[in-house]
């Protein structure tokens, strides 16, 4: 009989304890929003981004543009959307004349806890010359806040520099150096001298190739593709261009020269 007691006291103080364990009090409200580069698990660990577009081939009129935000709190199982704005006193581009907020594609999934933000970039003349800055910042909506200033985790890196809710972008398309150009630059001018927007013309008109040769995709290694693709012809590149430049100067008189006013010159025929 006893035992009996005491196992029907156990029972009553297990469910005791359940009870008060469901009355606990659970998260609730709006959850927080940031820039992912801020957790330092990014692929894009910056707080800031540069795009070309005088690295399209062809050119694009516009493109969009998307920047991983991360939620600090729980998953929904509804799509959320995300807000920010463009901040105008810390910014040269201009809202409509040179880019748009895409709030219809700037949102963070159900189910998942990281989403985007989208910004339709676009490529105007006045690109040619200038390089534009946009700095974007994260503000409050009914899904999420913005306010670090009541959480233990900070809105600061350990140094005080980064604000994970500010983003900035720079665009331009005077990048007519193409992008495996770029990535080997000290190369290229070893063996093709210094790059001019009339020489690589000239290049690709003499030796059969266009722009997009001296592209690559995200993903690519770069230094791969330029042995492959580059290395393994520039001598007989280099005597190619020399001899046209050579029969230019012949005939007109004087070496040609580029959009600087400098003559055209290659480099050496190859690099060690």
């Amino acid at each position: 009989m006893k035992q009996n007691i005491t196992k029907l006291a156990l029972l009553l103080a297990t469910l005791a304890c359940s009870c008060e364990y469901e009355k606990l009090p659970t998260y609730s409200g709006q959850d927080q929003i940031y820039f992912a580069y801020a957790d330092g698990m990014s692929i894009n660990m910056t707080d800031e981004q540069f795009l070309h577009f005088g690295y399209d081939e062809p050119m694009k009129p516009e493109t969009t543009l998307y920047v991983s935000v991360k939620v600090m709190g729980s998953v929904a199982d509804v799509d959320r959307p995300v807000s920010f704005v463009l901040v105008d006193s810390q910014s040269t581009a201009r809202m409509n004349r040179d880019l748009e907020l895409l709030p219809a594609l700037s949102l963070v999934p159900a189910g998942k806890a990281l989403g985007v933000v989208a910004i339709k970039l676009k490529n105007t003349t006045a690109l040619r010359d200038t390089v534009l800055e946009a700095t974007f910042r994260l503000v409050e909506n009914e899904c999420f806040h913005t306010d670090y200033t009541k959480t233990r985790y900070p809105n600061v890196n350990s140094e005080g520099k980064i604000v994970s809710t500010v983003y900035r972008v720079r665009f331009d398309n005077a990048a007519s150096m193409p992008r495996l150009w770029v990535e080997n630059l000290d190369k290229c001018t070893q063996m093709f001298g210094e790059f001019s927007e009339v020489k690589f013309d000239l290049m690709c008109r003499l030796l059969g190739f266009d722009k997009s040769y001296f592209s690559y995709d995200d993903g690519e290694d770069p230094l791969v593709l330029f042995d492959a693709r580059i290395n393994l012809y520039s001598q007989s590149w280099v005597r190619t261009v020399n001899r046209y430049l050579n029969e230019y100067r012949e005939i007109n008189g004087r070496p040609m020269v580029d959009e600087h006013g400098k003559e055209v010159k290659m480099g050496t025929s190859s690099i060690s």
